[in-house]
C-alpha cells in the first residue's frame, strides 16, 4: 500500500513567456496587449434552416445575400424575423481588397411554418439583434453592446416596427436610445 516514489524532472523548452522568471515582464506585457483581434467570429451564417421540432425533418430554408446575424434571428407569432447584413469587419476587408461592394441590409419576415417570406425592409437597416413582443405584435431592432459582440454593434440607436406589416413606427430615423 505505499505511494510509489518518482523523481521527475520536467525541462522548460520555451523562454520568454509569462512563466519564464528571466524573462523581462514589460516586454511579455506589451506582447500580449499589441494582439488586435478581428472579432468577427462567425457572426452571420448564409443559410437559415428551419426543422421540425418533433421529427427533425427539414421544413424549410433560406439564403442570405450578405448574411443572416445570429444574434437578430427572432421568432413569435407564427413569424420569424431576421437581419441580413454583412459585419462591419467584413466591409472593411471588402474596401481593402479594393471592393466596392456593399449590400444593403435588410429585414426580413417569414412565415414560420412555411418560409413564405411576410415583408422585407431595406430602409436604414443599421440593427444586430431584435426582440419581438407577441402581446403587441411589436418587433424591436437595436444593437446588442457587450464584450463579446463585434465592434459593429450600434450602441445607441433603437427601432420599433409593426411585426405585421412592415412598417416602421418612426420612419424618419431612429430612435436614439441605449439598446
Amino acid at each position: 500500500g505505499a505511494e510509489p516514489t518518482v523523481d521527475l524532472q520536467i525541462v522548460k523548452k520555451a523562454t520568454g513567456g509569462l512563466d519564464d522568471a528571466n524573462a523581462p515582464l514589460d516586454a511579455a506585457i506589451k506582447s500580449l496587449m499589441s494582439f488586435k483581434a478581428d472579432n468577427d467570429s462567425r457572426s452571420s451564417s448564409r443559410t437559415l434552416f428551419v426543422l421540425d421540432r418533433n421529427s427533425g425533418a427539414l421544413r424549410w430554408q433560406a439564403r442570405a445575400r450578405a448574411g443572416f446575424r445570429h444574434n437578430s434571428l427572432c421568432v413569435g407569432g407564427g413569424k420569424l424575423f431576421v437581419i441580413d447584413r454583412q459585419s462591419g469587419p467584413e466591409v472593411e476587408r471588402l474596401k481593402k481588397k479594393g471592393d466596392p461592394t456593399r449590400l444593403r441590409p435588410q429585414l426580413l419576415a417569414f412565415d414560420l411554418q412555411t418560409g413564405r417570406e411576410l415583408w422585407r425592409s431595406e430602409e436604414d437597416i443599421f440593427g444586430t439583434f431584435l426582440s419581438y413582443s407577441e402581446t403587441r405584435d411589436v418587433l424591436v431592432e437595436a444593437g446588442r453592446f457587450a464584450r463579446d459582440t463585434i465592434n459593429d454593434e450600434p450602441k445607441d440607436k433603437m427601432r420599433a416596427w409593426n411585426a405585421s406589416r412592415c412598417w416602421c413606427f418612426s420612419p424618419s430615423k431612429a430612435n436614439r436610445a441605449p439598446a
